[in-house]
This record gives structure tokens, C-alpha cells and sequence, in this order.
């Protein structure tokens, strides 16, 4: 009976432990798609900015 018990608590406590990696996973998961999205916004504006100070000069040097 007793070794049941511990083999019972065992699982359980396994169990619990597959739970929380699980839920910290997706918390990381979800962090790193956040970041993600926010990185590749900056990246579409510096390359907006780029855009426009390469046509300033453009239009400065007497250009299109």
C-alpha cells in the first residue's frame, strides 16, 4: 500500500510538473512571438527611413 501511495504521489507530482513546463513554455513562446512582431516593426520603419534619406540624396545630388 505504501509503495502505491509514493508511486500515486510520483505521477501526480510528474503530472503537476508536465503542467507548469508546459504553461511556462507557451508563456515563452508567446514572449518571443511578441518580441518577434515587435522587432520586425522596427525593422520596417528604419528601412522606411533609409528609403527616404536615400531619396533626400538623391534629390539633393540634383537627381530624380
Amino acid at each position: 500500500d505504501r509503495q502505491e501511495a509514493e508511486l500515486l504521489w510520483t505521477k501526480n507530482e510528474l503530472a503537476a510538473t508536465k503542467v507548469q513546463m508546459e504553461q511556462e513554455k507557451a508563456r515563452v513562446e508567446q514572449e518571443a512571438k511578441v518580441r518577434m512582431e515587435r522587432m520586425e516593426q522596427k525593422t520596417a520603419r528604419m528601412e522606411q527611413e533609409l528609403t527616404a534619406a536615400l531619396k533626400e540624396i538623391e534629390r539633393l545630388k540634383g537627381g530624380n
